[in-house]
C-alpha cells in the first residue's frame, strides 16, 4: 500500500478541510476572546453597553468558517457555492474595522463612567459630554469604514494632524488627555472584576 498516496488523498479530501474548519473556528474565536480579555477589553456585570469581546469572536468564528467552507467550494469546483460564501466572507471581512473602531470606543467610554461614577457633578457632566461627541465620532468613522475603505486613511490622517496640533496649542487638551491617560489606566486596573486601590 502507498500510504503516501493515501496520506495525501486524504489531506486533500473535502471532508478533511470540513472537519479542519469546524475545529478551527471555535478554537480561533475562543483564543481571540482570551486575548481581548487579557487586554482588558471586556464588560464588566456593572457595566452596561455591548460585550464588544463577544462580538468580535463570534464575528471572528463565522469569517473563519465561511472562509473555510469558501475553500472547499472552490476545491470541490462547486461554483454557486463558492460565490456565495464568497460574498459572505467579503461582507464580512467589511465589518472588522467598524466593529473594531466602536469596540475601541465602548472600552473607552466604559472607562470614562467608572471614572464618572466616583467623581463630583461637574466631572460627570464633563464626561458626559465627552462621550456623546465621542459616540458621534465613532459612529461616523464606522460609518465611513463600511461603506468606503478607501475614506477611513485620509480620515484617520487627517484626525490624527489635528489632534496633536490641538494638543500642542492648548494646555486644556493636555490636561484633557493626562485624564484620559488615568481614565485608562483606572480601567485596566479593574480588569480582574475587583475595584481599583484606594489612593492614600
Amino acid at each position: 500500500m502507498d500510504y503516501a498516496a493515501l496520506a495525501t488523498t486524504i489531506i486533500g479530501h473535502p471532508l478533511t478541510w470540513a472537519a479542519v474548519t469546524l475545529v478551527a473556528a471555535p478554537l480561533a474565536a475562543w483564543l481571540l476572546l482570551l486575548q481581548l480579555r487579557a487586554i482588558g477589553l471586556r464588560r464588566r456585570p456593572h457595566q452596561a453597553g455591548i460585550a464588544w469581546e463577544l462580538v468580535l469572536s463570534f464575528l471572528v468564528f463565522w469569517l473563519v468558517l465561511v472562509l473555510g467552507l469558501g475553500a472547499i467550494a472552490e476545491h470541490a469546483e462547486i461554483s454557486g457555492l463558492r460565490w456565495a460564501l464568497g460574498s459572505l466572507g467579503s461582507s464580512l471581512l467589511a465589518l472588522i474595522a467598524p466593529a473594531l473602531i466602536l469596540a475601541g470606543a465602548g472600552h473607552y467610554a466604559r472607562a470614562r463612567q467608572d471614572q464618572a461614577r466616583d467623581g463630583d457633578a461637574a466631572l460627570r457632566e464633563q464626561i458626559t459630554t465627552e462621550l456623546r461627541w465621542l459616540r458621534l465620532a465613532a459612529g461616523g468613522l464606522a460609518a465611513v469604514a463600511l461603506i468606503g475603505g478607501r475614506l477611513i486613511w485620509p480620515l484617520v490622517v487627517v484626525g490624527i494632524a489635528g489632534a496633536v496640533l490641538w494638543w500642542m496649542v492648548s494646555p486644556k487638551a493636555r490636561e484633557t488627555t493626562k485624564g484620559w491617560w488615568t481614565a485608562l489606566q483606572e480601567g485596566r486596573l479593574g480588569d480582574d472584576g475587583g475595584e481599583p486601590p484606594a489612593e492614600a
